[in-house]
């Protein structure tokens, strides 16, 4: 079943005047960045259905995702993806980049109104239950040590169950991917093309083979 819209317009019709909604990719990978997407959505965008099929970008095949990123850059009202890489990982943690990596996908999103030229909810001297409400896919709130001052409600299967959330993952998934394939054309003999930088066994083996280059996850078991 599709993710839908259910929660965001509940925070919405609370007094919110926009959700943004955050996924990350790569946290599991050995190679390669982790990519936080955040997609920015108000009561004008809600009153319209999401893309048909829209869900967890785990659950779609990789054509599905090409094809989605399309109708939701346009259904959305503001898109970016922050990225953190692999030696910044290596030197302050993966909690700590996938913050930071949040962070500037934030700063990535476009100002959806003439009053707030930004998304931080401190700067406005108003109610708080007007600004920005944030939707975090997951447990765990990786956002506020590193960028205090939203309210940060975190949603477990939330790629899967809030559209906003699948549009965010699938718009991260879909960029990081692109880098990796990229990165390929350098580095053929890990097999990023296909691999995308995760522990695939030939990836292992590849890495055993020809050593580890400076986009790998050095303080990780590389092998």
């Amino acid at each position: 079943m599709s993710a839908d819209l259910a929660l965001e317009r509940t925070l919405l019709d609370g007094g919110y005047r926009r959700v943004i909604a955050i996924d990350e990719v790569g946290r599991g990978a050995l190679a390669g960045p982790v990519s936080v997407g955040a997609v920015v959505i108000d009561v004008d965008v809600v009153a319209v259905d999401p893309p048909a099929g829209i869900d967890d970008s785990k659950r779609l095949t990789a054509k599905r995702r090409r094809e989605m990123r399309g109708p939701i850059v346009s259904w959305v009202r503001g898109h970016h993806v922050g990225h953190a890489e692999a030696a910044r990982i290596d030197e302050v943690g993966i909690m700590v980049a996938l913050g930071e990596a949040a962070s500037a996908a934030i700063d990535g999103l476009p100002a959806v109104d003439d009053n707030n030229d930004n998304f931080d909810n401190d700067d406005d001297g108003g109610d708080a239950s007007t600004f920005s409400v944030v939707l975090l896919d997951g447990t765990f709130d990786f956002l506020t040590p590193v960028r205090p001052g939203f309210e940060v409600r975190t949603v477990v299967g939330g790629d899967g169950r809030c559209a906003s959330i699948a549009a965010a993952s699938i718009l991260a998934k879909e960029e990081r991917d692109e880098l990796m394939r990229r990165w390929h054309r350098v580095h053929p003999q890990y097999g990023w093309d296909t691999n995308v930088g995760y522990a695939a066994a030939s990836h292992r083996r590849a890495i055993a083979e020809f050593g580890a280059c400076d986009l790998h996850r050095r303080s990780w078991h590389l092998v």
